[in-house]
């Protein structure tokens, strides 16, 4: 889309594409002023302030040669997403001429976008199903089934006069025992039903706790702006709290460290988390492969999840300084998004 556009504002030329786009015959738009064609912006990138008439014409360096997004209306008044460049045309004597306007027409890419999305919150919902799904059966099943046996073996033991054999039947009751709660623990490390009913906050919160006991490093961890009355959309609390378990442990693999210190915070525009542990850490400039959990995801993972909701992954690490994590998840506040459990019959 071509637009021409003289110094006081009226459209000199627009190319049949552009006219076509927006509904006009091209003598019929020549002579608009281009206030009436540009819309406010859906939205701006590369920093850019709000895309005005005004900017157009009297800031000769701002917008020349930079992309941005904004939208163009139509003569029936729609809006069309557009990824919008301007250049402007001076004379010798430093007087502006014109300013042409090109635009590409976004409204697919969007629509892509949009259905990109919903179908990455189907993917995430989906393998959460499973999990919840794995998560119940060891729960209900399997406990149940080593519930039976401690009881069983309970009685057993009460029944033999040996000291020997009954010794041993202590030693299967203990083994039992344990392998229960480690049960227990995997079972929730696959769904933390708190997730579904408290949120993340405090689901980390928890898994916080639980991470501590069981590799006896210190964890303190902080919220601020996530509550249960204040919850993120499924899709992101669900990524999120993947993250921060691989996270997790990792550290508790590579790391050999004493202290992890998790923050989360949601903002504006973003949610973001930082990772930090007082391990080992490693050189950045031999590559990642130091802190890679073997066979599992590791920070390719963590980056793998993080970019399936258009967010990134940053890295500080120094051999016996420790590693830090900073996790961005681009965040619109939009409450549309699923903010329950997904009904797994769909």
């Amino acid at each position: 889309m071509l637009i021409v556009i003289g110094r006081s504002g009226l459209v000199q030329t627009i190319n049949p594409a552009a006219a076509k786009m927006l509904g006009y015959a091209e003598d019929e738009a020549i002579g608009m002023h281009f206030k009436d064609i540009l819309a406010a912006p859906i939205e701006e990138t590369g920093g850019a302030d709000v895309l005005t008439w005004e900017q157009l014409v009297n800031e000769k360096e701002y917008l020349s040669g930079h992309e941005m997004e904004t939208a163009y209306k139509t003569k029936s008044g729609d809006l069309i997403p557009i990824a919008f460049s301007s250049a402007q045309i001076w004379d010798d004597e430093e007087n502006l001429r014109a300013v042409v306007c090109v635009g590409r027409d976004l409204t697919e890419r969007k629509q892509v976008e949009e259905l990109r999305s919903k179908f990455i919150e189907r993917v995430i919902s989906a393998e959460d199903a499973e999990r919840r799904r794995i998560a119940r059966e060891l729960h209900d099943e399997t406990s149940q089934s080593l519930t039976s046996v401690l009881v069983s073996l309970k009685a057993v033991e009460q029944s033999i006069e040996s000291a020997a054999i009954r010794e041993r039947v202590v030693h299967l009751r203990g083994l039992t025992s344990r392998t229960l709660e480690e049960l227990g623990r995997l079972a929730r490390g696959l769904h933390p039903s708190v997730l579904d009913d408290l949120g993340f906050a405090t689901a980390i919160e928890r898994y916080g706790d639980e991470y501590s006991k069981a590799h006896s490093i210190a964890v303190d961890v902080h919220i601020r702006g996530i509550d249960s009355k204040n919850r993120l959309p499924l899709v992101i609390e669900t990524t999120l709290y993947r993250i921060l378990q691989e996270a997790l442990t990792n550290v508790a693999k590579h790391a050999a460290a004493r202290t992890v210190s998790i923050i989360a915070e949601r903002r504006e525009s973003e949610v973001r988390a930082i990772i930090e542990d007082d391990g080992c850490g490693f050189d950045l400039s031999q590559g990642e492969s130091g802190i890679d959990l073997s066979g599992g995801l590791g920070l390719h993972g963590i980056r793998e999840r993080a970019a399936l909701l258009k967010g990134w992954v940053t890295l500080e690490s120094a051999p016996g300084v420790g590693t830090t994590i900073w996790v961005h998840i681009p965040f619109s506040g939009d409450t549309t998004m699923t903010t329950g459990p997904v009904d797994e019959s769909e």
